[in-house]
C-alpha cells in the first residue's frame, strides 16, 4: 500500500480562555471556579502588569479527538518568533509538561525541547472536554503593556500531534499532516 501524504491547515475552533494574575497551585484543579476570572474569547493572554510576580494562569476547556484508542497527548501552540516563556501545562489536575524554568532561577528558551506532551493514562477520554490549565511567568522586560502570549491547545492521538509539532517547527506555520492511503 502506498501512502500520499497531504498538507492541511490546521485551523482548530478554541474555546473561550479565561485567565488571572498571580500565583496558586489550586487554579490547575478542572474544578476550581474560575467564573470570576477575567474572559477572552481570543487565543492570547495579556502580560502581566510591570509591577507583579509576573504569573498568569490561563484556563481553557479543549475537547479531546474521538475514534482514537491509542495514547493521548496535549499540543501547546507557541509563538515561532518569540522566546517561550517558562510554562507548565495542566490537564484536568495532572501535570502534563513544562519548558524553562520559573524564578528563583528564571529560563527562557528560544524553542521549547517540546509542545507536545503524552498524557497518563485516564487524564482525558476521546469525546470528552478536558481543562487545560497554563502556568505562565514573564520576565520584567516581557510585562509590556499591550504584550500577549498565544494560548491554544488540542489534545488528541500522540502520534498525529508529534506529527503537527515535527510540520510547525520545519515551517514555522500551523499545519498538519494527512496520510491518506492509496491503491
Amino acid at each position: 500500500m502506498k501512502y500520499l501524504a497531504l498538507l492541511i491547515i490546521a485551523v482548530a475552533a478554541q474555546a473561550q480562555v479565561r485567565y488571572h494574575f498571580g500565583d496558586d497551585p489550586r487554579w490547575a484543579d478542572p474544578n476550581f471556579d474560575d467564573s470570576g476570572w477575567t474572559e477572552t474569547k481570543e487565543d492570547s493572554v495579556p502580560s502581566p502588569p510591570f509591577e507583579s510576580s509576573g504569573f498568569v494562569w490561563a484556563r481553557v476547556r479543549v475537547p479531546v479527538s474521538t475514534g482514537y484508542t491509542g495514547p493521548l497527548a496535549v499540543r501547546e501552540e507557541v509563538e515561532s518568533n518569540l522566546a517561550v516563556t517558562p510554562r507548565e501545562i495542566w490537564v484536568n489536575g495532572r501535570r502534563a509538561g513544562a519548558n524553562g524554568d520559573f524564578p528563583p532561577h528564571p529560563k527562557s528558551l528560544i524553542r521549547p525541547d517540546s509542545t507536545v506532551f503524552e498524557l497518563p493514562q485516564g487524564t482525558a477520554s476521546a469525546g470528552s472536554v478536558a481543562v487545560v490549565a497554563a502556568r505562565l511567568w514573564n520576565r520584567v522586560g516581557a510585562r509590556a503593556e499591550g504584550a500577549k502570549r498565544l494560548v491554544r491547545f488540542e489534545i488528541g492521538p500522540l502520534e498525529l500531534l508529534r506529527l503537527r509539532e515535527r510540520e510547525a517547527v520545519q515551517t514555522g506555520a500551523v499545519t498538519g499532516l494527512l496520510f491518506l492511503a492509496v491503491a
